[in-house]
């Protein structure tokens, strides 16, 4: 409540009008002081009605069970009980819930605080004031919880609704313990098949089909015979309770047993005697009971005394049933409205009356006939009423379950509007008004379910009625504020009118979007303001629409440029070159999206189009690569193919077959298509390395024998050695030139070795002659190892070296380049009077074939000892390095 309610002098709920205390109520805010108040009104007011609108909203259990056992109205306790029952089924308080089952009286609230029950002790006190059986099988059926379901299937006795337990139970366990239940007594099959066919629980199920199959595995009796069907027929004579029908199946019963080929055994034809005699007996009570039961004033006088008496039908009395008939079709015809008319009563009251004293038939023939053809009329008005009657029920239950969820989404939509930030006023006002018209006709609701659907829907109109009451003050405070920003945008707007760049368009757009949502001010100064607002927007407009002009030529030029990117990717949907239109595609689909705007609709047509060329060019290119993974996966296994083959030639002797073979495989490896990226470079590397298996073992074939190549080679440079060794201390040189000419004929008849290892054992040989020689100088003089021949020939080597170019030596020696050009003008000047022109680059390349031949003789001359020998070894290396330089392919022009 606010405090200007709690002041005024005679609050609504105080006034003489029931229906505006009534509306009051509804209309409390909940705070500290409206239970105390509700109390209160429910305690004191004069009107039920009031009172039952107070009942509604106390949550005050304690008082909720004093005006049960106090007040003298029973809607108003019925209302309470029904509150009663909200709160306990809620409550978190034993005490308080078992004290409110106490006075719950109502065999339905029970059963819903017993199945519903927050707390297990109050939903075990509501099963024990059960006693009903139906009631507690609902119970054992819907309980929320296990423990309460088996503690009221416990006290179920009626096979009945244990069996319906089993069909209807949500709960496994349940449905099984219950099932148990009634295996202990004797299922017959057709239970068994109806609780096959009808249980809910798969596990029921399974059990029942075992039960069946048990019964099956049993030995079966023999089918009945003909004879057996008849007395079986016969039987079901006995308890008829028309005669006529009786009658007729009697005589058909007993021209079957007469047409019926061969003779009964014994045992039969006694039963069927004997069920003939209780039929014709039975028969005999049904026709004593019609004589009995005729009416006197229809009797025809006294019959002879040899004669039975026999009752006429009456043309008056067929008139009176057929009227009545013809009023009792008017209601399930299909003009009816309804079969639930008082006239209905009255009808089948006089209906009853006159079959009671109507007449037997048998009388007359065609009379006896109209009566039996109105009693079918009658038969066929009670079927028609009974499916009329169950088709409403089911309307009507339609409806309560309609209207309930109707209440129940009310009841949603007002706490979602609640706990909305966005809520607006008017929304909530209609709101408002909308669940106070669903308060005063709330329609058809269950009749269990309609006492807390309302009070969940009061509550939720009470809570929803505070929001409004704050959203009305807030739109007051609102009206006010809105006087502010509306003097600030009038000030942002005349400030605008001198400006005319891009940015006014948005500026402007943005001020009349806030001028609209402030637009409610009070009416004293909205004029003024508005005003002010006019000359300044009137003053601005111009240049914004030049803007808006100057923006739609711009999406005009934006426009043709998309229509470009569409028809170029449009070409492009139906290419075949895959790499190069991706990224053709995607590089068009960058430039759209830095395009700017366009006008709206057809950039969204556009758009479309150039998506659609996208996605047919990108479905064509996914059917491709479909296309190429199968064939991917044809090379794949074909590659795996190789592999084996490699593998398996890894331990093959014949290795110069092998090779080949692997040489062979390696071509068709090339030319096997590829195969998916993520398994190429594995199977490549598993091939390879299954070929370098046996290339690995020809090299280390190789190498053995390149091994003992080497080791002829390396035992001649020993032996040289050895030699030097042995005649740097003796004296004696004799057949020493025999013996080296020796070693040097068969270092040439060496077999091949690779270059550099020739390289290195031929300076280790060319060492050690250098060094005999050097130690035996007089004995190899005039030979090739002649250190004085060999000084000799490194120094012509040099000389030939040092002519090739006489312009490097001028460069090297420090001549000024004056000079230099001035001798390079005497050879061309030369070269001209000798008819030929120089060519420069002929002759560097001339210079470097002299130096690699000028190497080789160097290698022939082989190493010269001393300190003259090494200073001409310098030179000579100087000399090439010099050469080479000038001779470079980048000096060459």
């Amino acid at each position: 409540m606010k405090l200007l309610d709690k002041l005024r002098s005679q609050p609504d709920w105080e006034s003489t009008d029931p229906s505006t205390r009534v509306t009051a109520i509804r209309d409390l805010v909940d705070d500290d002081g409206t239970q105390q108040l509700l109390l209160q009104i429910a305690r004191k007011d004069d009107d039920p009605s009031v009172r039952r609108e107070a009942v509604v909203r106390i949550e005050d259990l304690n008082a909720l069970v004093e005006i049960i056992e106090s007040d003298g109205d029973g809607a108003v306790r019925a209302q309470a009980q029904g509150v009663v029952r909200y709160l306990v089924i809620g409550t978190e308080d034993a005490l308080k819930g078992e004290l409110g089952v106490g006075v719950l009286s109502d065999e339905h609230d029970l059963i819903a605080v017993a199945r519903t029950a927050y707390l297990e002790s109050v939903s075990r006190a509501a099963l024990l004031r059960l006693t009903d059986q139906r009631a507690i099988g609902s119970v054992a059926r819907r309980a929320t919880r296990r423990e309460i379901a088996k503690e009221a299937l416990a006290k179920l006795d009626d096979p009945g609704e244990i069996q319906a337990v089993v069909l209807k139970t949500d709960d496994k366990a349940i449905a099984l313990l219950a099932f148990d239940r009634l295996t202990e007594g004797h299922l017959t099959r057709e239970v068994l098949e109806q609780l096959g066919k009808r249980a809910k629980q798969k596990a029921v199920q399974r059990r029942t089909r075992a039960e069946l199959s048990a019964l099956d595995a049993l030995v079966q009796p023999p089918p009945p015979s003909d004879h057996v069907r008849v007395c079986d027929e016969l039987d079901a004579v006995a308890g008829e309770d028309d005669f006529n029908r009786g009658r007729e199946a009697l005589d058909r019963l007993l021209e079957r047993w007469a047409d019926i080929e061969g003779v009964p055994n014994t045992e039969v034809a006694r039963r069927f005697s004997a069920a003939r005699e209780v039929a014709e007996a039975r028969l005999a009570e049904l026709e004593a009971l019609v004589v009995a039961t005729r009416p006197p004033l229809l009797v025809d006088p006294e019959p002879e005394p040899d004669q039975p008496r026999v009752v006429p039908v009456s043309q008056e009395y067929l008139v009176a049933v057929e009227t009545v008939v013809r009023d009792l079709e008017k209601f399930v015809g299909p003009e009816s409205k309804t079969v639930l008319d008082e006239r209905w009563a009255d009808l089948d009251t006089k209906w009853r009356v006159l079959m009671s004293k109507g007449p037997t038939s048998g009388a007359n023939g065609e009379a006896d006939s109209s009566l039996r053809e109105l009693q079918r009329r009658r038969e066929s008005v009670d079927q028609r009423r009974k499916v009329i009657l169950s088709e409403a029920a089911a309307s009507r239950e339609r409806a309560e379950q309609d209207g309930l969820r109707r209440i129940q989404q009310h009841c949603r939509t007002l706490d979602g509007l609640v706990a909305s930030e966005n809520l607006e006023l008017v929304a909530g006002e209609r709101q408002l008004r909308r669940i106070r018209r669903l308060l005063d006709d709330p329609g058809p609701l269950p009749r269990r379910q309609k006492d807390g659907a309302l009070r969940q829907l009061r509550r939720a109109h009470t809570q929803l009625l505070g929001r409004v009451r704050e959203l009305r003050d807030f739109a007051d405070w609102q009206r006010w504020a809105n006087l502010g920003i509306q003097e600030s945008l009038c000030g942002r707007m005349e400030a605008l009118a001198g400006r005319s760049d891009k940015v006014i368009v948005v500026q402007f757009q943005d001020i009349m979007s806030r001028w609209r949502q402030a637009a409610d001010v009070p009416k004293d100064r909205g004029e003024e303001l508005w005003q002010r607002f006019k000359k300044a927007h009137d003053a601005v407009y111009p240049r914004y629409q030049q803007k808006l002009d100057e923006q739609a030529a711009e999406r005009e030029a934006n426009l043709v440029k998309l229509i470009a990117l569409v028809e170029e990717v449009e070409q492009l949907a139906s290419s075949s070159d895959w790499l190069k239109t991706v990224q053709r595609i995607t590089h068009l689909q960058a430039e759209w999206k830095s395009i700017g705007a366009a006008p709206s609709k057809q950039q969204r047509q556009l758009w479309k189009r150039f998506r659609e060329a996208c996605n047919t060019f990108f479905s064509r290119r996914k059917v491709d690569l479909v296309d190429r993974k199968k064939e991917w996966a044809k090379n794949l296994t074909s590659k795996e193919a190789l592999c084996a083959k490699v593998e398996a030639l890894a331990e093959s002797e014949d290795l110069p077959a092998a090779i080949a073979e692997i040489k062979q495989l390696q071509g068709e490896w090339k030319t096997i298509g590829p195969v998916r990226r993520s398994r190429s470079h594995a199977l490549w590397l598993l091939f390879r390395s299954a070929s370098e298996v046996v290339f690995e073992r020809a090299n280390q074939k190789e190498n053995a024998a390149a091994a003992e190549r080497s080791a002829v080679l390396e035992s001649l440079c020993v032996e040289v050695e050895a030699l030097v060794s042995a005649y740097s201390t003796d004296a004696s040189s004799e057949g020493l030139t025999e013996k080296v000419r020796e070693l040097q004929q068969r270092w040439r008849d060496a077999p091949e070795v690779s270059p550099n290892v020739r390289r290195t054992l031929s300076m280790r040989f060319g060492k050690a002659l250098a060094q005999l020689a050097a130690a035996r100088p007089d004995t190899f003089r005039g030979t090739d190892l002649d250190p004085t021949r060999k000084l000799q020939r490194l120094e012509k080597l040099c000389a030939r070296l040092e002519a090739i170019r006489p312009s490097i030596d001028l460069a090297q020696a420090g001549t000024s380049p004056v000079e230099i050009l001035a001798s390079k003008w005497r050879d061309t000047l030369a070269s001209n009077l000798m008819g030929a022109r120089v060519d420069e680059a002929a002759e560097r390349r001339a210079a470097a074939d002299e130096v690699k031949r000028a190497k080789q003789d160097y290698r022939r001359i082989g190493t010269v000892p001393g300190e003259d020998g090494q200073r001409l070894a310098t030179r000579f290396h100087t000399v090439c390095d010099r050469v080479l330089a000038w001779a470079s392919p980048e000096n060459r022009g």
